[in-house]
């Protein structure tokens, strides 16, 4: 379980456009599946999180996390 930190603004990576998700090998895929672990383990430490997009935790990549019925629902672009 790795919570990270909550970025707010105005930190710059907010501000920037997040990166496309390479998913074309396997070390890729396992990078993307740490990050979304590390998402919900961020998002769930703060006790009122719904969602949350990558570049929160400080990661320039197009992911978003949410919950839907109580389950996690990763969306990667």
């Amino acid at each position: 379980m790795t919570v990270l930190p909550i970025l707010v603004w105005p930190h710059p990576i907010l501000a920037a456009e997040a990166k496309n998700v390479d998913l074309s090998t396997p070390e890729s895929l396992v990078e993307v599946k740490s990050l979304i672990t590390d998402m919900l383990d961020s998002m769930n430490a703060t006790g009122h999180g719904i969602g949350i997009a990558a570049p929160k935790i400080g990661v320039s990549k197009r992911v978003i996390i949410t919950e839907i019925d109580g389950k996690p629902v990763a969306m990667i672009n």
